[in-house]
């Protein structure tokens, strides 16, 4: 991190110029999704100076800084640490998994409220509580002059039309939480196999940032592909402009190939 950033994270004055702070891969914030083994821990640890606050086992072969984080005040320490020391060995804070973390967030409602479950409380207080709660701190580590990468896995869901019914690969986050995470976010990121290959065998790892009616996606930065190999150095050429955003068309869990029509 340059120091440049961490002087104007700490101090207070109103900007002269217009300016486009972010250009590296690594300052960017991420919710990265998909099943679990297809590599997402191994892409964030990639990134340079990546600090990783574990809710959940997993990291043990990753080399990174890490630490595990087992309950929320332990989470808001760690936050209030990186506040007010915004050490400079650090670049990346990577959230692994966010759906523990979230977790963690309703148990400590839970315990200082003395309830069993949020609807305990009367007229939607208790769910009010965890979302006030969460989206405080998450937005206070979103804040820091660190990037943020915040790892999900993924479910299916059907929407269902009048006519049809759509399934739709989406984060594991609870809806709640979704609504709090995803809009922070500069990329949503789902990652996981091609239908091409039986096998699944590293190159067949797929990363993909467009949305559609069956994957739920974003890219704020305008300079990634639909979709490409689920590797580091790839994503950053592309976000670097050092590769155009053509890319061959790969099939995605749900994405069948359309029949042409026949000609009468």
């Amino acid at each position: 991190m340059e120091n440049k950033k961490k002087k104007d994270y700490n101090s207070v004055f109103l900007p002269s110029t217009r300016d486009i702070d972010v250009v590296t891969l690594e300052e960017l914030t991420w919710l990265l999704y998909g099943q679990p083994g297809v590599g997402k821990t191994t892409f964030a640890a990639s990134m340079d100076k990546a600090l990783f606050l574990c809710t959940m086992p997993g990291q043990k072969y990753i080399k990174a800084y890490k630490r595990p984080v087992t309950s929320w005040l332990m989470f808001k320490q760690y936050v209030d640490l990186l506040d007010s020391k915004t050490p400079e060995k650090y670049s990346t804070i990577v959230i692994d998994t966010v759906d523990q973390l979230y977790t963690l967030c309703k148990k400590y409602i839970y315990k200082k409220r003395n309830i069993e479950h949020v609807s305990d409380e009367e007229w939607g207080k208790g769910w009010e509580m965890v979302a006030d709660e969460f989206r405080l701190w998450v937005l206070r580590l979103a804040l820091l002059p660190y990037g943020t990468v915040f790892i999900s896995h993924d479910k299916t869901i059907e929407k269902r039309g009048r006519i049809t019914r759509t399934s739709k690969i989406v984060p594991s986050l609870q809806k709640q939480a979704q609504a709090i995470v995803n809009p922070i976010c500069d990329v949503i990121a789902y990652c996981g196999f091609s239908e091409e290959s039986a096998d699944k065998h590293d190159s067949d790892r797929i990363i993909m940032f467009e949305p559609s009616e069956t994957i739920e996606a974003k890219d704020w930065t305008g300079k990634l592909p639909h979709k490409c190999a689920f590797d580091y150095k790839e994503v950053e050429a592309y976000l670097l402009g050092h590769k155009t955003t053509k890319v061959k068309t790969t099939t995605m869990p749900g994405q069948g190939k359309k029949k042409k029509k026949k000609k009468k």
